[in-house]
């Protein structure tokens, strides 16, 4: 298994900023709502795996394909 890696670091490899990350995480996000991003928490902490963002990133294109046909 891969190494979590951190909110930060996970925005990276998105392309996203540390503020986009957390309000994807923010329980009462209306963004975390449309687009679970699958986090892992540790006390505080909010951690990924990268592989599971490759798998959300793929999910959320197939969703996109499937509103648009």
């Amino acid at each position: 298994m891969e190494p979590l890696m951190n909110l930060e670091e996970a925005g990276k490899f998105l392309g996203l900023t540390r503020n986009q990350m957390f309000e994807l995480t923010r329980e009462r996000s209306q963004a975390r709502r449309a687009v679970r991003l699958p986090v892992v928490r540790i006390g505080k902490r909010c951690m990924v795996r990268k592989e599971s963002l490759q798998q959300w990133v793929l999910d959320m294109e197939r969703r996109s394909h499937d509103t648009t046909n």
